[in-house]
């Protein structure tokens, strides 16, 4: 089968991994698969893709004009023309309602796949008439978690599935046994959403009682002369460190003593799933629409805070730090789920779920 990713970029982020993996395992499987970037310049691409694995630049134009949104769209079908796709798939509600009305055009069968809390983002106009449009022209939707798929209507709840983000454990370390870095990392962009501020805080709280201990913040972002100017006012420029981005995370990471996330919402967290997968004790909100709760089951493989709560965040980091062995305990439990998302597992629940939409065309 032809099957068409369309996306607005392939940079370092949750569904531009999960893309990459998924892209690999459908083309293992026999599948054709295409990437289209739809952009109004082209777009490199982060993570590394299997080479039979093709990339297009979708040339999109200024929303503000009808002239650019005929553009786009007529240039969104020639995309798929041209690469004579059966069945497209979509990871960003801006980019699928464009694909939608192309679709329905061409009676293409189209998935899309909500990565986040729709309740977040749909809060400015604009979104929310392009989340109509998917309403209306949309009947598969892949969702990360049942909390995602409650919020739908029940119209799209009847023909979606549930699926977890999936691991490709051979690109990942083993766990690592020797002495842990005296590191609390976490992973993820510089952005309002992520609350990186509430681990800095927390961080500042515990500081003191933990003198080895530093800090690492993995990944870029608007917030991030902000958020280095609250580790100042922390005076903790020593021991706070910004990583930027990196290619080689789980080899970075793989030594750390523990992990922590501190996101308000997220769909399903990548960064909390991988960090899990490498055995690394781990802390997180209670994000909705309940991604975290989707893979922790709390003090058994891992712990579960409120968000935005910097106080209960310090005190849980500082209990783990303090009853270390048991924390390695509950770290070694979180390598369970591996079997949960194990690339094969996962891959093979797409494949049907892609195969069920086309035959139903």
């Amino acid at each position: 089968m032809n099957i068409s990713f369309v996306v607005p970029n392939m940079g370092f982020g949750g569904a531009e991994r999960v893309i990459s993996i998924l892209s690999k395992g459908l083309t293992e499987k026999g599948h054709r698969v295409t990437i289209g970037i739809i952009n109004a310049v082209p777009q490199s691409v982060a993570y590394t893709l299997d080479s039979r694995v093709k990339v297009e630049h979708i040339q999109s134009y200024r929303m503000h004009s009808l002239k650019g949104v005929k553009s786009t769209l007529s240039n969104i079908e020639k995309f798929l023309r041209q690469t004579d796709t059966e069945i497209a798939l979509c990871f960003a509600n801006s980019v699928c309602a464009l694909v939608s009305i192309v679709c329905k055009k061409m009676k293409l069968p189209l998935i899309f796949s909500e990565r986040n809390d729709p309740r977040r983002y749909l809060t400015k106009i604009s979104y929310k008439l392009l989340q109509k449009l998917i309403l209306k022209n949309v009947k598969y939707v892949v969702f990360q978690t049942e909390g995602a798929k409650n919020l739908y209507p029940k119209k799209i709840r009847k023909n979606s599935v549930v699926i977890l983000n999936p691991l490709d454990v051979s690109r990942m370390p083993d766990y690592y046994e020797g002495e842990r870095r005296k590191v609390i990392v976490s992973v993820g962009r510089l952005q309002e959403q992520k609350r990186t501020d509430v681990l800095i805080d927390a961080f500042a709280m515990i500081a003191d009682r933990h003198p080895d201990y530093t800090l690492e913040l993995y990944g870029k972002g608007n917030l991030l002369e902000e958020l280095k100017a609250l580790v100042e006012s922390h005076s903790l420029t020593d021991r706070v460190r910004f990583m930027g981005t990196s290619s080689t995370i789980f080899e970075d990471i793989n030594n750390a003593s523990l992990f922590v996330l501190t996101s308000d919402f997220e769909g399903l967290p990548n960064a909390l799933l991988e960090a899990m997968a490498l055995g690394l004790p781990c802390v997180s909100t209670r994000c909705s629409p309940g991604g975290a709760e989707e893979l922790i089951e709390d003090k058994v493989n891992g712990y579960l805070v409120p968000c935005g709560d910097a106080v209960a965040l310090a005190e849980r980091m500082d209990s783990m730090l303090c009853d270390y062995d048991e924390s390695l305990i509950v770290g070694k439990e979180a390598l369970k789920i591996r079997n949960r998302a194990e690339l094969q597992v996962i891959i093979d629940a797409w494949e049907k779920y892609i195969n069920s939409a086309w035959e139903r065309k």
